[in-house]
């Protein structure tokens, strides 16, 4: 099949490109940048390409030795406790995670080393083979590597779980990615053709009420990191 097909090539690293990146004017830039092995392979899932990065990554600037994952939750669990009690709030309770979760994967993208413009969360990117879309497709370099699907506060980040009728099917779509994050704000999980990397994690505290205290759970960066690679 189409998936099985894709599967199978994006384990097929090729020597593609070199590309460089700088951030000049940015707040935080990664310092001493260095080139990026760029491997690539059809995706019929999106009618584009899915191109994978290995990169060799550099230090942090001095402007970015600031930002630690406890920072980065503790603004994210602020922003996002905000926007949950904001009287006019509209929507669905996950939509109001969608700025904080936004925010919250740049600050870890710079910990990570990777220049502030280089990571993008590019919102409900329809997959047409599946009939679904993920709330997000994110690309590193306008490179695709992975989706991420928010669910309400409260629901977990273990699909596998799910009660709700619309949550399981979504799940019996979205189980054949290769890269795919599951998020309800207070836990967090990475899944790769319906199995999970690691565990699910659970955050220190809960968003709506610890706002800014949140803390991480441990191992929560090598779970972005993991991603992002």
């Amino acid at each position: 099949t189409e998936v099985r097909r894709l599967k199978h090539a994006s384990q097929k690293r090729i020597h593609a490109q070199r590309i460089v990146f700088t951030s000049a004017q940015q707040d935080c830039r990664i310092s001493h940048p260095q080139p990026l092995t760029l491997a690539a392979t059809a995706n019929p899932l999106i009618d584009s390409r899915w191109e994978i990065f290995s990169r060799h990554r550099a230090g942090p600037s001095p402007q970015c030795m600031n930002t630690t994952v406890e920072t980065a939750i503790s603004n994210f669990g602020a922003a996002a406790k905000a926007k949950l009690s904001n009287p006019s709030a509209t929507g669905q309770p996950e939509d109001q995670l969608r700025s904080p979760f936004e925010h919250l994967l740049a600050e870890i993208a710079v910990l990570s080393n990777f220049a502030p413009s280089a990571v993008t969360a590019v919102g409900e990117s329809a997959l047409a083979d599946l009939k679904t879309r993920p709330d997000y497709s994110v690309t590193v370099h306008k490179a695709l590597v992975g989706f991420v699907e928010l669910k309400a506060p409260g629901k977990g980040a273990d699909p596998k779980k799910f009660k709700d009728p619309h949550d399981k099917a979504q799940w019996e779509k979205l189980k054949s990615l290769p890269n795919l994050m599951y998020t309800d704000g207070n836990e967090f999980s990475l899944w790769r053709d319906g199995k999970p990397v690691g565990k699910v994690l659970t955050l220190d505290g809960n968003f709506e009420t610890s706002g800014a205290k949140l803390a991480p759970a441990p191992g929560l960066h090598a779970l972005f990191e993991s991603f992002l690679d």
